[in-house]
């Protein structure tokens, strides 16, 4: 049986490894990602999921009012409110890698 490959740049992608390589993204994009760069080239893909913004200032009169018994719960909604970047893409070889960044101070080329 003959696989197909797709050549893009320099190097060779086998056409089940980039089907999967879209299959991930579309996954994804289904849990709320959003895509802010996409390069065909290479081929690579950065994602991003907006944290939701925590209220500090009512967060810290609660803590206040049970002596600092809810703070646990602040610390636990501000890690999981952050925003979370993710780069998804096909190396050298053709292998499939996904890869949390998270460095805040990303420039994103839309374009």
């Amino acid at each position: 049986m003959l696989k197909l490959i797709i050549m893009k740049s320099d190097f060779f992608i086998h056409e089940e490894n980039f089907s999967n390589f879209l299959k991930i993204i579309a996954n994804k994009m289904q849990d709320g990602f959003v895509i802010v760069e996409w390069n065909e080239k290479l081929p690579f893909v950065v994602l991003v999921k907006h944290g939701k913004e925590v209220d500090h200032r009512f967060n810290f009169l609660i803590s206040c009012i049970t002596l600092g018994l809810w703070s646990l719960v602040w610390l636990y909604l501000s890690y999981k409110s952050r925003e979370e970047n993710i780069l998804v893409a096909l190396d050298e070889d053709g292998k499939l890698f996904e890869e949390k960044c998270y460095n805040k101070n990303l420039e994103y080329n839309l374009f």
